[in-house]
């Protein structure tokens, strides 16, 4: 379940998925655009920090928030040393 306030965000978020994924199979510009999902996915895990630290245990919040972290630091390996196309650099 999402607030009605985070619904932009979601959105958002599963745009930038997308496009990395089709960034990836079709191999243009996806060291980019898993850098991109890297950050969007880090920035989502630091939005559900503060309802993480006050509910801390094994819920669903937790739980997510380390998935987050997970995929982003996954999206940053990537885009770091498996991306095909370096025409941009990222450092």
């Amino acid at each position: 379940m999402v607030p009605p306030s985070n619904i932009v965000w979601l959105y958002i978020k599963g745009l930038v998925m997308l496009l990395a994924g089709v960034a990836v199979l079709i191999e243009k510009k996806d060291a980019v655009a898993t850098f991109l999902l890297g950050l969007v996915l880090f920035a989502s895990a630091m939005l559900q920090l503060p309802e993480a630290m006050a509910t801390f245990g094994p819920d669903i919040v937790a739980s997510s928030l380390l998935m987050e972290l997970a995929l982003s630091g996954a999206a940053f390996v990537y885009a770091r040393s498996a991306a095909k196309d370096r025409t941009t650099r990222l450092t």
